[in-house]
């Protein structure tokens, strides 16, 4: 497949230096995984020159002061999610989407290869969720233990899943050992997407086995090497299919 290389502008109102405004200038390859392949600042007098050999598919006035959404704002620019979403329009917008179209970037730290950002697009969201659902023995009646940040691949590959085949997603605003344990025992969770160092604190929980732990069928594991110590042990106090995943931002 031909490289072709497509140019996002995003404006700042913000003086840089000299009171001169700048434009940031995002170049992604969408060939071999749409990797990012350079980030560029430039004044304005040089933008036209710049973007000469390019083709510009988008650009954004970024506003100066940005505004965040949370459940329980602390306030200033945070916005509450609930007043947000009671605010907007009953219709949805007027938006089609094709299968592909892109659906988000994730940025890699290289697990496995260099850092970047991978481009996904709805269809390969939807294939990942597919094979990821028949992997990890996704099922109708489960229910998914997501305790990292909702902005990690790990937590988009196992929320995908569990919606996919109709299951329900338990969310951990943060995580800890016993805080995980008791929410396996309360909510019955038979699935969780975790990286080695949560299940190592569980498993090194002197508590641990005080908890029912025995509605979980399947943990998926990713994110950095797991010590065979804790693979091992975790699958036998636990009692589960323990599955280790690399590559999960790939296409």
């Amino acid at each position: 497949m031909e490289n072709r290389i497509e140019t996002v502008l995003v404006s700042s109102d913000r003086p840089r230096r000299r009171g001169r405004r700048s434009v940031e200038c995002l170049d992604s390859g969408r060939g071999r995984g749409g990797h990012v392949r350079r980030r560029r600042l430039y004044r304005r007098l040089r933008l036209r020159a710049a973007l000469r050999p390019h083709r510009c598919i988008a650009r954004a006035q970024c506003p100066r002061r940005p505004h965040f959404i949370a459940c329980d704002p602390p306030g200033g620019e945070w916005l509450d999610f609930h007043s947000f979403t009671a605010a907007a329009a009953a219709a949805p917008p007027p938006a089609a989407v094709a299968p592909d179209d892109e659906c988000n970037i994730i940025y890699s730290s290289g697990t496995t290869a260099l850092p970047k950002g991978i481009v996904h697009t709805h269809a390969c969201r939807m294939r990942w969720a597919t094979e990821a659902a028949i992997a990890l023995r996704y099922r109708s009646g489960c229910r998914t233990l997501c305790s990292l940040g909702l902005f990690s691949n790990i937590s988009w590959v196992a929320m995908l899943a569990t919606i996919l085949v109709g299951g329900t997603i338990v969310l951990m605003r943060s995580f800890g050992s016993r805080a995980a344990l008791a929410l396996i025992e309360t909510e019955r969770v038979t699935h969780g997407a975790f990286v080695p160092v949560q299940l190592e604190r569980m498993l090194a929980d002197p508590q641990h086995r005080e908890f029912r732990t025995a509605s979980l069928e399947t943990i998926m594991c990713c994110g950095s090497p797991l010590p065979a110590a804790v693979k091992l042990g975790f699958a036998r106090e636990f009692d589960c299919n323990l599955i280790e995943l690399y590559g999960l931002t790939k296409d």
